[in-house]
């Protein structure tokens, strides 16, 4: 995947962001509205704990377009991943939502290099590592 490409994603998923913005505050005051056994009825359904459900949705639509980015920059497909390895899916979106490198990750990606500098800032190098080379055989 060229080096634009991966900036087109990361841009439109910036934009998105803002878009999202008033729905993810919506969604907090609904999560935060649950009673406790609600909450992890929800997070449950989700595959998730109940900070885990909060931080994806506290995280800003950049991460979900990093993360797209950074599949894609390991020969993964995002969607592909989704339905044959959800529970994968979800491990790496839960650890995107919070990560402190985001900066890192967005040059990293728009310069070229994420998959392979990805071992000195991702906290999912190994997993997305692994999913690349299974796919590759």
């Amino acid at each position: 995947m060229t080096t634009h490409r991966v900036a087109d994603i990361l841009l439109g998923h910036i934009r998105n962001s803002w878009t999202h913005i008033s729905d993810r505050i919506v969604g907090l005051d609904a999560l935060e509205r649950l009673d406790l056994a609600e909450l992890r009825r929800l997070a449950a359904d989700t595959g998730m704990t109940p900070a885990e459900l909060e931080a994806a949705l506290r995280a800003d639509g950049r991460v979900a377009g990093m993360l797209e980015a950074m599949l894609i920059a390991h020969g993964l497909d995002a969607k592909r991943l989704s339905a044959e390895q959800p529970a994968a899916m979800r491990a790496l979106e839960v650890s995107c939502s919070n990560c402190h490198m985001t900066g890192r990750c967005m040059h990293e990606l728009k310069v070229g290099t994420a998959a392979e500098n990805a071992e000195h800032f991702c906290p999912n190098a190994d997993t997305l590592s692994a999913l690349a080379d299974r796919a590759a055989l």
